[in-house]
């Protein structure tokens, strides 16, 4: 089956989000850490805050990671099944 266009209201992410990026400069790898945050200014407060005590207990354990607080937004979307009416 080929891909489908998926509508921004349809996406697994309609609005722009705050997440929390984990990157490992030892391997070049990025992933998500922790919740997605809704986007507002207490959230991003909360997301920074986070990253920020992330960042502490991995520099404790001797772990040299950086963690990138992030706002994120859809530009388009595809996907490999039929979507459900």
């Amino acid at each position: 089956m080929p891909f489908e266009p998926v509508t921004k209201s349809r996406s697994a992410m309609p609005e722009s989000c705050i997440m929390i990026m984990q990157f490992d400069p030892s391997n070049a790898e990025m992933t998500m850490f922790g919740d997605t945050y809704s986007s507002s200014n207490i959230n991003l407060a909360a997301a920074r805050r986070d990253a920020a005590n992330a960042a502490s207990e991995a520099g404790a354990k001797g772990l040299s990671l950086q963690y990138l607080v992030v706002r994120v937004d859809s530009e388009a979307a595809y996907a490999s099944y039929e979507l459900p009416e």
